[in-house]
This record gives structure tokens, C-alpha cells and sequence, in this order.
């Protein structure tokens, strides 16, 4: 059995066809190519593996999805393995978080990294696990409902509630009066908007604000600028000292929500290194 074979049987197996395992493999190729490499693997383990039952999609038989199984694996960890082979070679470290865990969790550690860096932004938390899992990203970020049970993980901080409101202002502080304030929040589907959300809905509360905004900077400078008042998820520490407003802590109503590190369990030293600045 050619090793050679085995990856144009896994995409064919997996996309149950040969124009579409054609098109998804990592390198030009053929569809004519790709049936004649199944054909022949097929011929040297002397068994059908993939059959055609009345329909133009294709199944695997009993020894193709035993032979799957085993191929699987090792086909789809190869994306990961040349990533991290080039971290070595390279030094080039990806992390992986949405927007506001970047700003204001990451960012202020890079000084001490001295390896390459490649921030990628992504929002939903099992797009974070997804990219961590898959070896596309060395490190992921998030508040995460659930971590996959193949990645270490490690608590490194948590969001808590905070009122902005201005220096100036003399009204409730009260969630239900801020509420109903002209109101500044982050960008709808950002993690911080759903997390606040999530908390006005436990306090049958909703916001209709009336700006957005992608960056607790500019929250805090709208709302010094008097535009209005804001509600927001923070992490410890990130919010900036800035003339002309005032935070408050809301800590009776909005429960922690945890951020968690995510990492594969390679063992390369760099990493290691990279792992141990970002949970400090």
C-alpha cells in the first residue's frame, strides 16, 4: 500500500466524491487523477472501498470506513504539524481571541514576547477552540461554555460589570435607571455586547443603544464627551484613566464571566514560553 494513495482516498472519503475531493485537496490535482490514485489503492489492498449505490454520491464499504478511520487522523494533523514545524523554523506565534480579550488582555503583554506574533480576531468561542483544536492557532482566548477535551486550558482572568457614566453626572447608577439612559454599548455580536445581554435578560432588561462602538476606548471617550452613559463587561485592570468619567463597579449583578487560556498539548519550548507570559 502506497502512503502516497492514502490522501486522495481520505478526501474522496470524506466528501464522498471525486470532483469534490478534487477541488479540497491542498493542491492542484485532477478529478480523473484523483479516481485514478483510489483505483489503484483499491487494487493493492484487493477490496472495493468506496461504491456508487444509485445516486452520484459515494459510499464507503465496510473496509473503506475501517481504512478511514485509521487515515483520518493522521491526514488532518498535518495542517497542524507544518504550522508548528514552521514555529520552529520561523518563530512566528498565533493567538487567536476576539477583539476585546486583544486590546486589552494581550496587547499589554507583547513587550515581553520576543517571538513573531499573528493576532487573529474571532468572536464566537468555539471559533477560537475550532482554530486552537485544528493547529491553525497556538493559542486561543475566550469565554468559553465548553472547551474541547483535547486542549489544556488554564482560567488567566474575568470579565465584571462596570458603569461609565460622566464625572458630571448625578443620576441613579441603578442597572434599570442606566438602562434607560441614553445609552453607549459595544457593537452588537461583539463578546462584551453578548455578555451584557446576557445579564439583562436574566434581570428582564434590554438596551437600544444609541451609538456603538467597537472598543471600550471609545466608550469611554463618548461618554466623557457627555453622549451618554454606558454598562460594560471589563477585564480587571483595563480600564484606562480618563479625565471626565467614572467607573463603578457592578459587581451584585453581573456574575464573573471567566476568560480561559486554550492550548494543544505540544511540548516545544517556545511555546511554553509564550504560554506561561500570557497567563500572568
Amino acid at each position: 500500500m502506497k502512503l502516497s494513495r492514502l490522501e486522495p482516498f481520505y478526501y474522496v472519503a470524506r466528501h464522498r466524491g471525486y470532483t469534490a475531493a478534487a477541488k479540497a485537496m491542498p493542491y492542484p490535482v485532477g478529478e480523473p487523477a484523483v479516481y485514478q490514485q483510489v483505483r489503484r489503492l483499491e487494487h493493492e489492498v484487493g477490496t472495493r472501498l468506496v461504491i456508487r449505490q444509485g445516486t452520484k454520491r459515494l459510499t464507503l464499504t465496510p473496509a473503506g470506513r475501517l481504512l478511514f478511520e485509521f487515515v483520518a487522523p493522521f491526514v488532518e494533523g498535518l495542517g497542524g504539524l507544518e504550522r508548528r514545524m514552521g514555529l520552529v523554523r520561523k518563530g512566528t506565534v498565533v493567538i487567536a481571541a476576539p477583539r476585546v480579550v486583544l486590546s486589552d488582555y494581550v496587547a499589554p503583554r507583547m513587550a515581553r514576547v520576543k517571538v513573531r506574533v499573528k493576532l487573529v480576531e474571532r468572536n464566537a468561542p468555539e471559533d477560537v477552540a475550532r482554530l486552537v483544536d485544528a493547529g491553525d492557532a497556538d493559542f486561543g482566548l475566550s469565554h468559553f461554555p465548553r472547551i474541547p477535551a483535547a486542549l489544556s486550558h488554564q482560567r488567566v482572568g474575568a470579565f465584571e460589570g462596570a458603569a461609565i457614566v460622566p464625572r458630571s453626572y448625578r443620576g441613579s447608577v441603578a442597572l434599570r435607571a442606566l438602562v434607560e439612559e441614553r445609552f453607549i454599548a459595544y457593537e452588537a455580536g461583539s463578546l462584551p455586547r453578548q455578555i451584557l445581554e446576557e445579564t439583562l435578560r436574566r434581570e428582564k432588561l434590554s438596551i437600544s443603544p444609541a451609538i456603538e462602538a467597537p472598543t471600550l476606548d471609545l466608550i469611554m471617550r463618548f461618554v466623557a464627551l457627555g453622549l451618554g452613559v454606558s454598562i460594560v463587561p471589563i477585564l480587571s485592570g483595563s480600564v484606562r484613566a480618563i479625565p471626565g468619567i467614572r467607573a463603578i463597579a457592578m459587581r451584585r449583578i453581573f456574575k464573573p464571566f471567566p476568560i480561559s487560556l486554550v492550548w494543544r498539548p505540544d511540548d516545544i519550548p517556545v511555546l511554553d514560553e509564550i504560554r506561561q507570559i500570557l497567563a500572568r
